[in-house]
């Protein structure tokens, strides 16, 4: 079946064209526009494609990107965690520090007591 252009051929005749040749003008014109019909069809499906494909692959990067940064977050805590884990040693270490400093004052008190009441003892027996 032959499809053509109703309006262009009547306007052809109505021009004075053959009745050939306005028919075939016309049937050449309706091929040209079912070809640029097609032709924007698959357009724009090659546009539609195109857009899913990059809408594809834009959500791998962000996919892509949230693991990295998953991953470097993980990193980081850990790092985080192992500092804690240092700092809670080196705070014992003082802890351990502090107490024997601690120890030695009480000892270095006493013995001042200790002494400081032997030589009252031995003022007050030399003066008395």
């Amino acid at each position: 079946m032959t499809i053509m252009m109703q309006g262009l051929y009547n306007a052809l005749i109505s021009v004075g064209a053959d009745k050939e040749l306005a028919e075939a003008a016309a049937i050449e014109a309706a091929d040209l526009d079912t070809r640029f019909t097609k032709l924007e069809t698959a357009v724009r499906e090659g546009f539609l494609g195109l857009e899913t494909a990059m809408e594809r692959r834009v959500g791998q990067a962000e996919t892509s990107v949230e693991h990295r940064i998953g991953q470097a977050g993980t990193g980081v805590e850990h790092r985080i965690g192992q500092a804690e884990v240092g700092m809670e040693r080196r705070a014992s270490g003082v802890e351990q520090q502090l107490s024997v400093v601690k120890w030695m004052l009480g000892v270095v008190i006493a013995l001042n007591v200790a002494g400081f009441g032997w030589m009252t003892s031995l003022l007050l027996k030399v003066i008395g």
